[in-house]
């Protein structure tokens, strides 16, 4: 990749970290690293000032609670988390509430939870019930298993996600080295204007195109033979 050019969009978020306090065969984090929760403020501070539109998303935004001052600075009333945290401590209920938090997103995968995740149903049903007695707004994400988008560029002139070490990624699923599209420097988004890879490829298209249950195939050695076969799908489909 080489050469910058100005990043005109206004959408943007900020990756706060890879820690998580799970290890689910579906998590589709690849990237590492956490801000301090000084550093997210002041970053988000920056491009708020900029006149971006900011929000925040993370592998576990509750491994860290001071992250909730930042979300509360940029107006962001969501967070989406696995639950683990909530139903370990209940009182986190009142502090999201107290940053403004009324809106909830947990991965919930019918039929297959306890096959891809290592949260038990059983404990996200009890956080789900405990979200829904203090009014929270609930939203359950899951695997699916139809077409999805294409076209980085595209997206990416709307939306955008900065990791923690300031690389700039089209969709949370793809923020991993070789995938980086943009970066984070001087308080400025800037888009790269060549690529060294072509990515023609959504990972949630490949996975669920071919009914893999798991992302961790997207990293095996098996991997050139997936998008083999979802080509050759392809192809019989035209």
């Amino acid at each position: 990749m080489d050469g910058l050019k100005l990043y005109k969009g206004n959408r943007v978020t900020l990756m706060a970290c890879s820690s998580c306090n799970a290890n689910c065969n579906d998590c589709y984090i690849g990237y590492n690293g956490d801000r301090t929760p000084e550093d997210l403020y002041n970053v988000a501070f920056t491009l708020l000032q900029d006149g971006k539109h900011v929000r925040i998303d993370d592998a576990e935004v509750l491994t860290n609670l001071e992250y909730l001052k930042t979300l509360k600075l940029v107006g962001q009333n969501w967070i989406m988390t696995n639950g683990l945290r909530i139903y370990q401590d209940h009182s986190i209920i009142k502090l999201l509430k107290n940053n403004g938090i009324d809106t909830v997103y947990i991965s919930y995968h019918f039929g297959i939870q306890n096959t891809i995740e290592s949260i038990p149903s059983n404990i996200i049903d009890e956080v789900i019930k405990l979200l829904k007695d203090n009014g929270f707004n609930i939203y359950l994400n899951c695997t699916l298993t139809s077409k999805n988008c294409n076209g980085i560029i595209e997206y990416a002139q709307h939306k955008v996600m900065i990791t923690p070490d300031s690389n700039v990624y089209c969709c949370n699923a793809m923020c991993k080295p070789g995938y980086e599209i943009d970066i984070y420097k001087n308080g400025k988004i800037y888009l790269y204007t060549k690529f060294n890879h072509v990515e023609t490829i959504c990972l949630a298209e490949l996975l669920g195109s071919l009914n893999e249950e798991t992302i961790e195939m997207v990293n095996a050695e098996e991997f050139p033979k997936l998008v083999k076969k979802y080509y050759n799908k392809r192809k019989k489909m035209v």
